[in-house]
């Protein structure tokens, strides 16, 4: 288990990208602690749970970790991709041929996730992703608030409509999902 004081201090300008990594996981593993004590300490919040997907990005790489639904793309000019996968029921179902990713958007259980923070009945589990970018690419982290609500295609046509400012970007992202 990880401890706030093992952590604090550690991520610095210095940092190499492995100890990036493993620093992004030790505090989603510290996040978890967290959720579930506050779960156990106050009954109204009892059972709850939430997705987490962060990055750190470096001039030529990005390392993201994340756990659950929450997702992180990378652009690179008018291409989007998806760099995390989903822990889901729906995404399993996509990996064992049995959906395809378009019938994975509005299939009635793609709420159900399979990993998250706050499970008491499972250790969090997150995955680290490490990808090569260049000068231009964007990292874009988000929640299921978007991602569950606008495709990809979507995504890739606002984002690439509105590339000159992030303030843009974002408010045609942000109507978009609303």
């Amino acid at each position: 288990e990880a401890s706030e004081e093992l952590i604090r201090g550690q991520l610095t300008d210095n940092t190499d990208i492995e100890s990036a990594s493993t620093i992004l996981r030790a505090i989603t593993i510290l996040g978890n602690t967290r959720v579930l004590q506050a779960s156990y300490e106050n009954t109204e919040l009892a059972g709850m749970g939430t997705t987490v997907v962060s990055a750190i990005v470096y001039p030529d790489a990005a390392v993201t970790v994340h756990v659950g639904d929450s997702r992180c793309y990378h652009i690179t000019g008018n291409n989007i991709r998806c760099v995390t996968k989903d822990h889901s029921y729906v995404q399993d179902l996509v990996d064992e041929g049995k959906i395809t990713m378009d019938e994975a958007f509005d299939h009635p259980y793609n709420n159900v996730i399979t990993r998250s923070l706050g499970d008491a009945a499972h250790k969090a589990r997150p995955d680290s992703i490490t990808i090569p970018i260049f000068r231009g690419d964007i990292i874009m982290v988000n929640s299921d608030g978007l991602s569950g609500v606008l495709r990809d295609a979507e995504l890739e046509s606002i984002i690439s409509e509105n590339c000159q400012a992030m303030s843009s970007c974002r408010a045609a992202l942000w109507e978009a999902a609303e």
